[in-house]
């Protein structure tokens, strides 16, 4: 009898999590959340060339055993730099923001 429940609670759960949702990067909400938040406009592709920095840096930093905090750092820095490499002059601000995006919608 117990071997019998054991194996239909195993199989409800294998179908359980079948049909779960399965998380993805979702362009256009990371574009929806960066444009309610920024103080300055960037076009899409900047956007999203800034965010995938960001996702870079966030993976980089979590595979070497960082703290999603610390990585979360170290993607600020990398949106910073890019940021500045592409001439765009974003605030401190803007950069942790689209950090978040990204990390929200993107990673």
């Amino acid at each position: 009898m117990r071997t019998t429940a054991a194996a239909v609670f195993a199989v409800a759960v294998t179908f359980t999590l079948a049909g779960a949702p399965i998380a993805c990067a979702d362009e256009s909400m990371y574009l929806n959340q960066v444009a309610n938040t920024l103080s300055v406009y960037l076009t899409p592709s900047q956007a999203l060339k800034l965010g995938n920095v960001a996702c870079k840096a966030v993976h980089s930093a979590t595979a070497n055993g960082m703290t999603l905090g610390k990585a979360r750092a170290a993607a600020d820095d990398a949106v910073g730099w890019a940021q500045s490499d592409m001439g765009l002059g974003l605030s401190m601000a803007d950069g942790m923001h689209l950090v978040d995006a990204a990390v929200d919608q993107l990673c």
